[in-house]
């Protein structure tokens, strides 16, 4: 079951997302537990998230980073965008162990 909180603010954009993170109406936190909250409930069917770096976003939030999409959640396709320390195998099960 999915919150109200995070039913309304998976109706966002990453733009208001942001805007409501900036203004202080929602932490940053609160939209990453949001976002969280959302894969557990939906992920088992779609599985769309194969690399779960929810530790490395908790991170990231807990560090305060600023800028434009400052606490935004995002996911990285691993087919193009790499990331250094983390898993990119193009969805190639071959890869996996390289």
């Amino acid at each position: 079951m999915v919150s109200e909180l995070s039913a309304q603010l998976a109706r966002l954009d990453a733009g208001d997302l942001a805007s409501i993170i900036a203004r202080g109406e929602v932490s940053a936190g609160e939209v990453l537990d949001s976002t969280l909250e959302r894969l557990e409930a939906v992920n088992g069917d779609l599985n769309a998230v194969i690399h779960d770096h929810r530790d490395l976003a908790r991170t990231t939030v807990a560090a305060g980073v600023t800028g434009p999409f400052a606490g935004v959640p995002m996911l990285m396709k691993d087919l193009w965008a790499c990331e250094a320390g983390l898993p990119h195998h193009q969805g190639v099960q071959a890869l996996k162990r390289h």
